[in-house]
């Protein structure tokens, strides 16, 4: 981090009656910061750093192509002209 950077985070948070996996959380860079019962509901509070805009763009764009279940992109190189011809063997 850079002098002058600012950390912005995001927050979540899980109900403890949830059973929430605390290992996959962690993980996922969730931190615990809390954990209180307001109106009487044991909840659990959680930061991570939040992702700068290519990664959310990234993730989001990741995210809406699983969402849709299609099959995977693919790429035909043969006779683009990208590519030399000789090197076509090395992505086989």
């Amino acid at each position: 981090m850079m002098a002058g950077d600012v950390t912005t985070w995001e927050y979540r948070t899980v109900p403890v009656d949830d059973g929430p996996d605390l290992d996959a959380l962690g993980r996922a860079g969730w931190e615990l910061i809390a954990a209180l019962a307001p109106a009487g509901v044991p909840t659990l509070y959680f930061k991570r750093p939040a992702p700068d805009l290519r990664t959310r763009v990234t993730l989001d764009q990741r995210a809406a192509v699983i969402a849709a279940g299609g099959p995977p992109a693919t790429a035909s190189i043969g006779g683009s002209g990208i590519l030399h011809p000789a090197l076509g063997h090395l992505l086989a």
